[in-house]
């Protein structure tokens, strides 16, 4: 039998609002490997209670590679979101160019695996992560800068999930919703998202940048 081969994450009866230690590793699994179903597979396996359980671990340089360029393409969804809102026009190059600038800066401990160009973004970074965009770029606003990431727990710490489950899901709205500057493309593609059970979150509109004072 094979898991997670849906694009429909699905987590346990009351998650948003109750998670657990296994709903947090299912979104992980998600996250790392987007494209893979096999490797979501083997590593969802690993996490199963029973005689196939057994932790399937990567490489730290790995993680920290994929951890780096999930934090890039969250923080260009981000961005285009927060240009769409804002009614400003900016190119994808730009968006890429501050993202991986913005990256570098939030976690300069591991600034060594953000090798990225904005070609190389385009065609092998973007396509891989794009589907789970919407979870990176809520990874990236909770996550604490300059972390060496001795722990990391992907995508947080299982009691913050109900918080980032629905920023994450506020994120995936809108990012259906908006297009990019001179596309009729969304910035993610509400036929090929990895998305939660519907009716499960009801997120408020999007806010990413604080409130102004009154």
């Amino acid at each position: 039998m094979k898991f997670l081969t849906s694009r429909v994450i699905r987590l346990r009866p009351g998650a948003e609002f109750k998670p657990h230690e296994f709903d947090r590793e299912t979104i992980a699994i998600y996250m790392f490997f987007p494209d893979d179903a096999e490797k979501r597979d083997q590593h969802y396996r690993s996490i199963l209670p029973g005689p196939t359980a057994g932790k399937y671990e990567l490489a730290e340089a790995t993680k920290h590679t994929i951890i780096m360029h999930g934090m890039v393409v969250g923080r260009v969804l981000c961005g285009a979101i927060e240009s769409a809102i804002d009614r400003k026009k900016v190119s994808q190059n730009k968006l890429i160019e501050g993202a991986i600038a913005q990256v570098g800066r939030k976690n300069s401990f591991h600034s060594d695996a953000l090798r990225l160009d904005v070609g190389y973004f385009q065609r092998g970074v973007w396509p891989k992560f794009k589907n789970v965009a919407h979870l990176w770029g809520a990874f990236f606003k909770f996550f604490p800068e300059d972390d060496p990431g001795d722990n990391w727990e992907i995508p947080c710490a299982a009691n913050h999930l109900p918080e980032f489950l629905n920023f994450a899901e506020a994120l995936r709205v809108a990012g259906e919703k908006h297009t990019w500057p001179r596309s009729s493309a969304t910035f993610i593609d509400p036929e090929s998202v990895f998305c939660f059970e519907p009716g499960r979150f009801n997120p408020e509109p999007i806010q990413l940048r604080p409130r102004a004072v009154q």
